[in-house]
């Protein structure tokens, strides 16, 4: 499962303990936090992410902390486009 969660979702605030959410190995960039819109990969926080919405378009940005696999990233851009869908605007 690979998904873009929204700050404060439930999945990442809704327990006293958190730790368990972030995937072994992940190291926290500037702006990283559980607070934070998430990128979740098989249930763990890898990373946050941020969009940008222009005339038309949403811009989708990753701050990861550590390298998705192909398979990783390719489900992840399907995940932007989905979103990118609902909002009703292409992505970029």
């Amino acid at each position: 499962m690979r998904r873009l969660l929204p700050a404060y979702d439930e999945y990442t605030v809704g327990y006293q303990e958190r730790s368990m959410r972030v995937a072994p190995g992940t190291r926290p960039a500037k702006g990283f936090g559980l607070l934070s819109p998430v990128v979740i990969v098989d249930g763990q926080v890898v990373g946050s992410w941020r969009r940008v919405l222009s005339r038309g378009r949403v811009d989708v940005s990753l701050k990861l902390g550590r390298a998705l696999s192909r398979p990783e990233r390719g489900a992840l851009d399907v995940e932007i486009e989905r979103y990118s869908r609902f909002l009703g605007r292409g992505a970029r």
